[in-house]
């Protein structure tokens, strides 16, 4: 069978528990992940090595897409594309208040220890960057290339014949949605009203995406929320301690 699940955010335990109650249903479930693996949570790399050795199919989040750019200098589809370590380093300072320390501490080695992350992160924080990039690209070294390819290579839709995961927003008027060129954007950022989660969709099939914490629409804030050819699946995971991971089974 094929589950969706919403994202993880680097709480690998609460992945791998969701996991083994899949193996209840399933011995051999197919997982399609809505993105955001990385950021708040301890243990990115973790969660990362599991999908990788499983072979699972993931999404591209608006966190994973801030985390490419980092690793690789820049990111195909990044709100604010990096060319340059100046801003690889500006978007890391960003993202150090959405959870990246956790992220970075999860690769940490006997080559780039706590101090050396303490160190990166002050002199990010001082505007130090030149400094900062010496470090960063330390850094960059003990970080697996398979993981920097995972990152660099998600898409942003995941296609089945019948449903697809996104990690944010489709708008659901457009019928041919797998034409991105002009809302790469709103895949990663956006988030749907009230009134586009009830409404028909003109996809011609199910959707699942994550990104917005289905408490923010009033609902209850660890159970995906159904709608008219959509579920979202953004159940807090790694936003709070009571935060929680879902998986939805579309068969």
């Amino acid at each position: 069978m094929r589950f969706i699940i919403g994202d993880v955010h680097g709480e690998f335990s609460k992945l791998e528990n969701l996991y083994k109650e899949i193996l209840k249903k399933d011995k051999k479930p197919v997982l399609y992940f809505c993105g955001d693996f990385c950021d708040r949570g301890p243990d990115t790399k973790k969660v990362v090595d599991f999908i990788i050795d499983n072979k699972f199919l993931a999404a591209r989040g608006n966190h994973d897409d801030i985390f490419d750019s980092i690793l690789n200098g820049f990111s195909p589809y990044a709100r604010y594309q990096n060319s340059t370590e100046h801003e690889s380093l500006i978007n890391l300072e960003w993202f150090l208040s959405f959870g990246m320390k956790e992220t970075l501490a999860s690769y940490l080695t006997e080559e780039f220890t706590r101090d050396d992350l303490d160190y990166l992160i002050t002199e990010i924080r001082a505007g130090r960057f030149s400094n900062a990039k010496y470090k960063l690209e330390s850094f960059r070294d003990i970080v697996p290339q398979s993981h920097k390819d995972f990152f660099h290579n998600l898409p942003l839709i995941i296609e089945d014949e019948d449903f697809f995961v996104a990690h944010a927003y489709i708008d659901p008027e457009v019928e041919d949605y797998y034409n991105l060129s002009t809302s790469v954007d709103n895949v990663l950022w956006g988030h749907f009203s009230r009134n586009e989660i009830h409404q028909p969709k003109s996809w011609g099939k199910k959707g699942y995406f994550g990104h917005y914490w289905t408490k923010n629409y009033g609902e209850p804030a660890d159970k995906p929320i159904i709608g008219d050819d959509i579920v979202l699946m953004d159940t807090g995971c790694g936003l709070n301690k009571s935060g929680v991971l879902s998986a939805f089974c579309h068969d």
